[in-house]
């Protein structure tokens, strides 16, 4: 039973509410057209109103009897709407159109058949002089032609948005895939080698210890080379885990703020990928850190982040539209440690209230 429902009546729950709402809202648009309807029996026009309804529904769905069933639909709207003298349906229809998920030639076939039928309506209302004046007329019209098309903007507008937060999850898992290549080659290319190097002298001073203990003993003693050498190499593998991009820093922030309902706008930040690793290192960190102040402190909805760059400098600017920094805050352990980063790299940082707090950081490009 529940498939047979899913399958002829109910929304698919990827579509959430949004079907229901526009069904109770069709609904609701037709209780006065049914009112106003007194050429034929009510009981007709509401048969007719039920059949659009299901098509409606079904228009969510591609289905080879699709083209039949806009037509009808069509048809169900002008036969109602001049009856009545209300044009609501049109307008329904036409963003009903814009939104379904169809080729853009059958978009601007059925667009063309609805405007078609729109406009011989409107006009064929304005030429019986039923109270519609030019106005009315050229109102009507101009919601008629434009309703399908930005409809058919606005759906394009969330897939666009759609398939863009699904390639920024698939770039994350192939940069995590490629982090992880990078980490395994430069653990094979170093620590595998060294280790296979240890084995064979260890082995080698253990068959010499009973017959030349000082060769032995030098074995031994490059042994602990190598293993000191592999430590500095684990370290600076660590090190360089360590390390985060500013592009990373922006990934990883984004959706702490979007979490939190806070909208995150970036401007230039296309031109800080080429700026040194030290200098995304840090600037990565005062990232993370001002966005966990605008989230615990702030009250804000919007967080800017400008990226920009001098002949001489490397500069950021951060800022939101919250209440402002706290004159008890402006010592705190986190400003302070973005203060003591920016400060380690000879660079510069002015925090102040300006509708919102903005952070100013300058850091020098090396000669």
């Amino acid at each position: 039973m529940k498939q047979f429902l899913y399958k002829h009546f109910l929304f698919d729950k990827s579509y959430g509410l949004m079907g229901y709402f526009w069904l109770i809202a069709l609904a609701l648009f037709s209780v006065p057209i049914v009112i106003a309807i007194h050429d034929f029996p009510k009981w007709i026009a509401i048969v007719l109103l039920l059949i659009y309804a299901k098509f409606y529904r079904d228009s969510y769905y591609d289905d080879k009897f699709q083209i039949i069933k806009v037509l009808t639909q069509l048809c169900i709207v002008g036969i109602i709407s001049d009856t009545a003298g209300n044009g609501t349906l049109y307008i329904f229809m036409a963003w009903q159109l814009g939104s379904m998920t169809i080729s853009t030639k059958k978009f601007y076939w059925f667009t063309g058949l609805y405007l078609l039928i729109t406009v011989s309506s409107l006009t064929f209302s304005l030429s019986l002089n039923n109270g519609l004046s030019i106005y009315d007329y050229l109102l009507a019209l101009f919601f008629a032609i434009g309703s399908p098309f930005a409809a058919r903007s606005l759906k394009n507008t969330y897939r666009r948005r759609s398939q863009l937060s699904q390639n920024n999850a698939r770039l994350e898992t192939v940069i995590k895939q490629a982090e992880r290549s990078r980490i395994a080659k430069d653990l094979h290319d170093t620590l595998g080698q060294s280790f296979s190097i240890i084995t064979l002298k260890a082995e080698l001073a253990e068959k010499l210890m009973s017959k030349d203990q000082a060769k032995a003993s030098q074995e031994l003693q490059d042994i602990a080379m190598t293993s000191r050498e592999n430590l500095n190499v684990v370290r600076q593998i660590v090190a360089d885990l360590n390390k985060q991009t500013i592009a990373e820093a922006m990934v990883i922030e984004e959706k702490n703020l979007k979490a939190a309902s806070i909208f995150m706008q970036s401007q230039n930040e296309n031109i800080s990928s080429n700026w040194p690793d030290n200098v995304q290192n840090t600037l990565a960190g005062i990232i993370k850190e001002s966005v966990t102040n605008i989230i615990r402190y702030s009250k804000a909805n919007l967080a800017i982040f400008s990226f920009n760059q001098s002949k001489d400098s490397y500069l950021l600017e951060i800022k939101d539209n919250g209440t402002g920094i706290q004159t008890n805050r402006d010592n705190s352990f986190g400003i302070k440690g973005m203060q003591q980063s920016v400060r380690a790299m000879g660079g510069t940082i002015n925090l102040q209230n300006n509708n919102g707090t903005v952070i100013n950081i300058s850091l020098p490009k090396e000669d």
